[in-house]
């Protein structure tokens, strides 16, 4: 059995309102961001960028280029 930690290592995400995309940690193409809560705290871990349609094409832009035709 798999017990989480009492404490999440939260210095090992990444940097607040990144997502990946193409091997880059980018921001919202709209600025907007989530707040990541833990319910057992309710503390605030961090934010993360919510995506758009802009940020869903560069996505698909980025795995369509990662791999050959």
């Amino acid at each position: 059995m798999t017990i989480a930690p009492a404490t999440p290592a939260i210095e090992k995400l990444p940097a607040d309102n990144t997502h990946l995309i193409g091997g880059e940690w980018l921001p919202a193409a709209g600025g907007e961001v989530i707040d990541v809560i833990n319910p057992a705290t309710t503390d605030v871990l961090r934010t993360v960028p919510r995506g758009a349609a802009a940020d869903i094409d560069a996505a698909v832009q980025a795995a369509t280029a990662a791999f050959p035709a």
